[in-house]
């Protein structure tokens, strides 16, 4: 059975197992998901790891619960981003971001609006308002 090492995170070691039980498929949890996006933090998903254990709850649902994500980006990454991966045709960067609730459509009016007069990407303007952080940005983008 694998162990976590010393000084290896749980989220690591919890990354591992999923990959040895599901027979060397990658299946990476929302939580996991969440954070390489830069949505929720590892020391969120420790507390959320920790009341998953104690109240048998969803991961995904305690992080709406706490108030630290919304449920429509829950469900975006949960339900809608596995299939927008496996297709090959990519849609404006505005539309995922809106469909995960990271961004209103009146956000991204301005920030097109802005684009058309300033040239700046998409990502960058949504950034430098402080609308998203760079890091969820890249990870949708990319």
């Amino acid at each position: 059975m694998i162990q976590p090492t010393p000084g290896e995170s749980r989220l690591k070691y919890q990354a591992a197992l999923d990959i040895t039980q599901n027979g060397g498929a990658w299946s990476p949890k929302i939580g996991q998901l969440l954070q390489e996006a830069g949505l929720i933090t590892p020391s969120q998903i420790e507390v959320a790891l920790y009341d998953q254990h104690n109240f048998s709850l969803p991961v995904g649902t305690i992080l709406v619960l706490r108030g630290w994500i919304q449920q429509e980006t829950v469900d975006f990454f949960v339900e809608q981003w596995p299939k927008l991966l496996s297709h090959a045709e990519r849609y404006p960067l505005g539309q995922y971001l809106e469909k995960a609730g990271l961004l209103s459509p009146q956000q991204i009016d301005a920030i097109l609006a802005e684009q058309a007069e300033s040239g700046f990407r998409f990502g960058t303007i949504a950034v430098l308002k402080g609308w998203l952080k760079k890091q969820t940005v890249d990870y949708v983008a990319n």
